[in-house]
Order: structure tokens, then C-alpha cells, then sequence
């Protein structure tokens, strides 16, 4: 576990406990969320282990993206779901998140901390916010994990 992050946050939710974040929901006030995002970057630029598999803006879309422009987009929606979810609840959010999703009715892979779980198809988003994955073995409750659309092996699903 990261002990730097535990530690920066201890003194934000007194309720961390050693093993772990340990936070009720109903006592939640606040909570930072950080995403990070390649928005420049050139094949080159990535570690060799990484070339293959990573992706940047400027590589997706074949165009220079001004990251002022991007954030200010990112953070205008973010208010608009903010105050969605205030005023109406998780529902209408929920509908929108579902409509705009990339991986809801595709095969994705799901991993955690590196080591593959399962690929499954992507179902739907629960009342709760987790997804939902349909494998071999049924149908699979994500709240934690890395998901992607790439195969196990690590290739791009697009």
C-alpha cells in the first residue's frame, strides 16, 4: 500500500485505518479525485514497455489539443454532474453515463494492481456506480479496478 498517501490523507479522514482508506459514505464532505491524462505525447515519448500499449490525445486524434481549453472542459462538465447529481441524484447521471459510455456493450479486460481478473462484456453501471461484466462465470460487480478495453494481452480492442 502507499503509506505517502495514507499519510497525506490521515489527517483529512481521521477514520484511515493502517490497512487501508476506511470512509462512510454518509460522513463524506469532500474527497480530491486526480486523472491523469497523456495529451502531447509522441510514441517515442513513452517508455519502451509502454509504446505499444499507451495513447495520447494528440496520437488518438491526430490534432494539436490545447490543455487550457481541455481542462476548462473537463472541469465545466464535472460542475454540470456536480450539480446533477445535487439537485436530481445518481440516476440522471447514471443515464448519461451509460448513453456516453466507450466500454458498456464491448469486451473489456479487468486487472488489479497489474494481475489480470477476468475479460468479460461490459453490461451496464449499477444504481451504485459499479460496473457491471458478464463473463463465463456470470455476471461480475466492478467497484475497484483497472478496466480497459485492451486484451489481455495488452492490444487495443478499438
Amino acid at each position: 500500500r502507499d503509506r505517502s498517501l495514507q499519510l497525506s490523507l490521515s489527517h483529512l479522514f481521521p477514520d484511515l485505518a493502517q490497512g487501508g482508506l476506511h470512509l462512510h459514505a454518509q460522513n463524506l464532505i469532500e474527497v480530491a479525485v486526480g486523472i491523469g491524462i497523456n495529451v502531447y505525447q509522441a510514441k517515442e515519448d513513452f517508455p519502451p514497455e509502454l509504446q505499444e500499449k499507451a495513447i495520447s490525445l494528440a496520437m488518438a486524434s491526430n490534432q494539436h489539443v490545447d490543455r487550457m481549453t481541455l481542462l476548462d472542459a473537463i472541469l465545466e462538465q464535472l460542475q454540470k454532474n456536480c450539480t446533477l447529481l445535487e439537485t436530481q441524484g445518481f440516476a440522471p447521471v447514471r443515464k448519461q453515463w451509460i448513453a456516453q459510455s466507450a466500454i458498456i456493450g464491448r469486451e473489456v479486460s479487468v486487472q488489479q494492481h497489474g494481475i489480470p481478473l477476468y475479460t468479460g462484456i461490459a453490461e451496464d453501471i449499477a444504481i451504485d456506480g459499479s460496473l457491471l461484466v458478464r463473463t463465463v462465470d456470470g455476471l461480475q460487480t466492478v467497484t475497484a479496478a483497472d478496466v480497459s478495453l485492451r486484451s489481455q494481452n495488452g492490444d487495443y480492442a478499438f
